[in-house]
């Protein structure tokens, strides 16, 4: 049993060794190659079993998480939805994370695993990060005067923010 454990905790513990030391590096590193093999995790949503006497089953259809999480959507529906729960308190306005660029920002090695092109990656969360500020200056300008900023100041600071977003991308 202590082998068996050992051997399904020790890549996690390596993960949270890297996200410690490097969260931002380690998340470029590692984020496409997931993105890029949702496809196949989704194809597990799909998965039917044949009940005695014929009739199928879709196995995760069975599964209820509560909360309104759908198995059956699939990895990427379920993060966007988490993400959008998770943000909803705040007032924000997420687009869907554009998972296709994400699983694309980098190259294919010959395992099947995707080699990030970090720079690719950092501009599309980036572009990311952008379009949510965009679409949610109301949303950050009542945050700011939350947090006592004055109004008269709340559009030079959403300006500023679009003005770093896009230093960023250069």
């Amino acid at each position: 049993m202590h082998r068996y454990m050992e051997t399904l905790l020790t890549p996690l513990f390596g993960v949270v060794d890297s996200l410690a030391a490097d969260p931002v590096g380690t998340l470029l590193a590692k984020l496409p190659n997931p993105a890029y093999h949702f496809d196949k995790i989704d194809a597990l949503f799909d998965l039917e079993l044949t009940l005695p006497g014929g009739s199928t089953m879709k196995v995760f259809e069975e599964i209820d998480l509560g909360d309104g999480i759908d198995l059956s959507q699939g990895i990427q529906a379920l993060l966007d939805g988490l993400i959008a729960d998770a943000t909803a308190d705040l007032g924000l306005s997420l687009p869907a994370l554009p998972w296709d660029k994400i699983a694309h920002a980098g190259d294919l090695n010959t395992a099947g695993q995707v080699v990030a092109d970090q720079s690719v990656l950092y501009g599309v969360l980036v572009t990311y990060i952008g379009q949510i500020v965009s679409d949610n200056g109301d949303a950050v300008g009542t945050m700011l005067k939350d947090t006592g900023v004055p109004g008269w100041l709340v559009p030079v600071v959403n300006w500023l923010i679009k003005i770093l977003l896009w230093l960023l991308l250069i």
